[in-house]
């Protein structure tokens, strides 16, 4: 990623078809996020950017969506409980 598309942070038009992709209300996406529902309103409204830290969790959390949706779906609360990984040496 540039430096350019870094600083720019993340479209809002993004976030909010990505929220709406993952089937989130604003409230689930604060606690997805970590942030507070205030956040992700006021992202939503213009009113505050997605930038700096809270881009790089987004950012993180697309490329988690793509390579690990199961991983993904469990910490937005949508699953049981993952199983451990069985130890080969068992």
């Amino acid at each position: 990623m540039s430096e350019e598309q870094e600083e720019r942070g993340i479209e809002r038009a993004d976030f909010i078809a990505w929220r709406k992709r993952v089937g989130l209300t604003r409230q689930g996406m604060a606690d997805y996020m970590g942030v507070s529902l205030y956040a992700v309103i006021k992202y939503e409204n213009g009113q505050r950017g997605i930038t700096g830290a809270a881009a790089q969790l987004v950012r993180l959390l697309w490329q988690l969506e793509a390579i690990a949706p199961e991983i993904a779906a469990h910490w937005r609360g949508e699953t049981a409980p993952l199983k451990p990984l069985k130890d080969e040496a068992e």
